[in-house]
C-alpha cells in the first residue's frame, strides 16, 4: 500500500514564492521598469579593458566596436568570464555577424532571471532516456541512431542543453537561462550502447546526467561498471543515483509501521549515496526516483540525506518556482518526431496583463 504523507512547509514555500514573483512582475510590467538583475561580468577591473574597444559603457551593458572578427563564444570568455554565457551575447545581438568594425552589445546584468514575460514564463523540460540500446524490444527503448536524430534536432533548432547544476541555479533564482533550455538524463544502460551515447553527446557538445543503479553495481562487484562511471565523470558528465522501479521504496512492508518505513528509506538512500560518493570522490546531489507521485514525505527524506535535485517520472516541464526535490521528467522513447517535439515545452503561456 502507498502511504500519503503531507508536510506542507516546503510546498508552501514554493507556492508562495511563485505568487509573490508573479505579483512583483505584474507590477514591474505595468510600470515599465526592470525586474531582478544579476551581474554577469567576469569581475575584472573595467580599467584593464582597452578603452578603444568600448564605444559605450553603462551599468547594464557596454557597446564594443570590434577590432577583428569575433564570435559570441570568444566575447563571452573575455567579457563575461565563461564561454557558457555566449547565449547572453547572442540574444542581445540578433542578426549580428561579429565582423571587424561592427558594434556589439555586451550585457553586464541579466534581467528577469525567472524567464517571466507579459505572455507567460519559461519552463525547462528534462528529457529522460530510460533505455538506449542497439536491440530495442520495448516502448521505452531508443536506439543510438534515434538518439542521434533527436540530439541533431535539438542542435538544429536552437535548443540549449544545460547541466543539472545550471537548472538548480535557475530554480534557486541565481541565474537566467537561454530561452530554449533543457536537460538530458540517461539511466543505467548496457555497456555496448553507452560508448555510442557518449560519442553522440560529444559530437553535438551536449552535457548530460547519467543516473546509475548503484545497488546493482555494488552488489555485483563489477569493476568495469565503476570504471565506466568514473570515465563518465572524467568526461565532464554529471553522475547521479538511480533507484529502480523494482525497489518500490514507497511500498510499506507488512511488519513496518510508519516510523520504521521512513527509517528504512532514509537508511537506503544514505547508504547508496555514501557508496557513490566514495567510489566517484564526489558529493552526489542528483537522484532519480521511480515514482510519478508528488510525495512530500519522500522529498523531506531526500533533503535530509543531502540530495539537492530529485527527478520523478511525473511528466511535464519545470518553471523557476518548481521544487528542486520534485522535478518532472518527460520520458523519451523511439517516438515519431511530432511526439518528441511535444515534449520540448520551454514556455508556459500565462498572460500577466
Amino acid at each position: 500500500m502507498r502511504i500519503p504523507f503531507h508536510s506542507p512547509f516546503k510546498r508552501f514555500y514554493h507556492i508562495i514564492r511563485y505568487f509573490l514573483v508573479i505579483l512583483i512582475c505584474s507590477v514591474i510590467l505595468s510600470c515599465g521598469t526592470r525586474s531582478s538583475t544579476q551581474v554577469v561580468s567576469n569581475g575584472s577591473d573595467p580599467d584593464l579593458v582597452k578603452p578603444r574597444h568600448i564605444a559605450f559603457k553603462g551599468d547594464d551593458y557596454m557597446v564594443l566596436k570590434l577590432k577583428k572578427k569575433e564570435t559570441p563564444v570568444s566575447l563571452a570568455e573575455t567579457y563575461l568570464g565563461s564561454v557558457k554565457k555566449a547565449w547572453i551575447i547572442e540574444d542581445a545581438n540578433k542578426g549580428t555577424f561579429y565582423q571587424k568594425g561592427e558594434n556589439v552589445i555586451i550585457p553586464i546584468r541579466l534581467i528577469n532571471m525567472g524567464g517571466i514575460t507579459a505572455e507567460g514564463y519559461q519552463t525547462v523540460p528534462i528529457l529522460g532516456y530510460r533505455r538506449i540500446d542497439h536491440q530495442c524490444a520495448g516502448s521505452s527503448c531508443v536506439t543510438p541512431d534515434i538518439f542521434e536524430q533527436q540530439m541533431k534536432y535539438l542542435k538544429d533548432h536552437g535548443y540549449h542543453v544545460i547541466t543539472m547544476m545550471d537548472l538548480l541555479d535557475f530554480l534557486n533564482y541565481k541565474t537566467a537561462l537561454p530561452a530554449k533550455s533543457l536537460v538530458v538524463t540517461i539511466e543505467d544502460r548496457p555497456i555496448v550502447a553507452q560508448n555510442a551515447v557518449v560519442q553522440i553527446l560529444n559530437k553535438y557538445g551536449f552535457p548530460a546526467t547519467f543516473f546509475l543503479n548503484v545497488a546493482s553495481m555494488d552488489h555485483d562487484q563489477n569493476p568495469m561498471a565503476w570504471n565506466l562511471a568514473k570515465a563518465l565523470k572524467a568526461g565532464g558528465f554529471e553522475v547521479g543515483l538511480q533507484i529502480p522501479a523494482s525497489d518500490n521504496i514507497l511500498q510499506k512492508k507488512d511488519n513496518e509501521d510508519v516510523s520504521s518505513h521512513m527509517a528504512r528509506i532514509k537508511e537506503m538512500l544514505s547508504r547508496l549515496k555514501k557508496v557513490m560518493d566514495t567510489k566517484l570522490s564526489q558529493d552526489t546531489i542528483c537522484l532519480a526516483l521511480p515514482t510519478d507521485e508528488d510525495n512530500t514525505f519522500l522529498m523531506n527524506i531526500c533533503d535530509q540525506v543531502g540530495y539537492k535535485i530529485v527527478v520523478s517520472r511525473q511528466e511535464g516541464s519545470n518553471p523557476f518556482f518548481a521544487d528542486p526535490l520534485a522535478l518532472k521528467t518527460n520520458s523519451i522513447s523511439g517516438q515519431d518526431t511530432g511526439t518528441f517535439i511535444a515534449k520540448l515545452k520551454t514556455f508556459q503561456a500565462a498572460p500577466l496583463r
